[in-house]
């Protein structure tokens, strides 16, 4: 749900099945493939080069809202590259510890208040360490598609005790603004810009700029340190970036190795991607995915289903449209009106499943076994299973969701005998992993097999559903 970039992130609880808090990775978004094919064409644009650009935008935010530092980054695949930026000093970072990669996922924006205090970023290095963040507001640059690419974001060393909507509004203004400047050809600007000097002025003084940073190159070298608070220049002019800027080491490394270790480094997601997207499959590669996730975890049974429900619900008709058969429900403001038809007749509620892999044993689900499904569908991150009278052939484990569709209301066909009420089926679907063991002497599995589980069936889900 994370990932689904349909919800402002800026205040989520802490899952009660974490408890390494302080420091979270963010997720990829649902639409990774999608965005990252988006952000590819902005990555090498001439306008960065131009800091003229963006400054003004940068000057006009810190001075109105009195921050101390502001980034404009896109994200693609694993790397945030800071495009432009005042009091951050790093020209690329890893994906893993940017605020950036929260808040390409929430909707609006993502403004922490004081980032010390957030279960996700308390322990970040960027707040433990250099710029030692504590409000963080970032907005969301959007393609032209409606994919975001990148972010805009404010932070300063002095935590708030309020929002500043103000603050947010200039920032989603300037968002647009960068975006309208970054999707016009450079080539323009440089002709607009010329239209507006004295030709003769201009050409002058820029031949004389031009023929002195010529014979200053020739002294010393070419600048490549652009965002160091030192300029460093080379002899040989190679231009190539220095460790200090190509490489970022994390001033909280034991927090960072024990992240790592809760999720499949870059090679095994390499490996995995590779050897999936060669079945070209779904079937075939959901038991691939079964069996990999077997040896890898040591289960005696894996399964992946897909998983469509349609539940009965009451509302006022007040507040169902009129003329509407079908809306989204996440987009429907009155869904917490909602009410569930404890009477409905029995089959009213219809739920079907269908297996798409195993290992470990044949499965075809039966009635009995859809209410532990719905449970763990229903739920953000899975339930664990345990059947401590060890009555089954599996006896423990962990059944999670790894995929959701879009979730609609659609309004039953028949009249409802109550004119004031309209009755509507809720229906929802995707995608469940479940994990088993024989045994119940393992206990259950731990915050990091979990996260590389979800990790594992992340990769199926980019490949063949989204």
């Amino acid at each position: 749900m994370y990932s689904k970039s349909k919800w402002n992130l800026s205040k989520v609880p802490c899952p009660p099945c974490i408890k390494t808090k302080g420091f979270m990775v963010a997720p990829e978004s649902y639409t990774e493939r999608i965005r990252a094919k988006e952000t590819e064409p902005f990555l090498e644009l001439p306008h960065w080069d131009d800091s003229s650009l963006f400054k003004p935008i940068a000057s006009r935010i810190r001075k109105d809202h009195k921050v101390a530092g502001l980034t404009i980054s896109l994200i693609h695949k694993t790397k945030v590259h800071v495009k432009h930026e005042t009091r951050m000093h790093f020209s690329e970072v890893p994906r893993s510890v940017s605020l950036d990669s929260h808040a390409i996922l929430s909707k609006e924006s993502f403004y922490l208040l004081d980032a010390s205090k957030d279960w996700r970023t308390a322990r970040n290095p960027f707040v433990v360490g250099r710029p030692n963040i504590r409000l963080y507001c970032g907005v969301r640059l959007m393609s032209s598609k409606n994919e975001p690419i990148g972010i805009l974001a404010v932070f300063d060393t002095w935590a708030r005790t309020s929002r500043s909507e103000s603050m947010v509004r200039d920032l989603q203004a300037a968002a647009k603004e960068i975006m309208k400047k970054l999707n016009t050809p450079y080539e323009q600007i440089l002709r607009d810009r010329k239209h507006l000097e004295n030709p003769t002025r201009a050409n002058t003084a820029t031949s004389e700029v031009d023929e002195g940073l010529k014979q200053l190159s020739l002294k010393l070298g070419r600048a490549t340190s652009r965002v160091c608070p030192v300029t460093v220049f080379e002899k040989d002019g190679s231009g190539n970036p220095y460790s200090q800027n190509n490489h970022f080491t994390s001033v909280f490394a034991e927090e960072n190795e024990d992240t790592k270790s809760k999720c499949l480094n870059n090679t095994q997601k390499k490996t995995l991607f590779r050897m999936m997207s060669k079945v070209r499959d779904m079937r075939k590669a959901s038991e691939l995915m079964c069996e990999t996730i077997a040896a890898s975890f040591k289960a005696d049974f894996v399964f992946i289903m897909e998983i469509r429900s349609a539940e009965l619900y009451s509302i006022d008709s007040e507040y169902f449209p009129k003329g509407v058969t079908k809306i989204d429900t996440e987009l429907f403001k009155y869904a917490h009106k909602l009410v569930k038809n404890k009477r409905a007749p029995e089959g009213a509620d219809k739920i079907s499943t269908r297996v798409l892999g195993t290992h470990g044993a044949t499965y075809t689900t039966v009635k009995a076994d859809h209410d532990l499904f719905m449970k763990a569908f229903s739920s953000d991150f899975g339930v664990h299973y345990t059947n401590a009278k060890r009555s089954t052939k599996f006896n423990s484990g962990i059944i999670m969701p790894f995929y959701r569709y879009n979730s609609k209301l659609v309004k039953k066909s028949s009249k409802n005998s109550n004119p004031n009420v309209v009755e509507v089926y809720l229906r929802a679907g995707g995608y469940l992993v479940g994990v088993m063991l024989e045994s119940t002497e393992r206990g259950q599995y731990s915050p990091s097999s979990v996260s590389k589980i979800f990790d594992h069936m992340s990769l199926l889900r980019k490949i063949y559903i989204a």
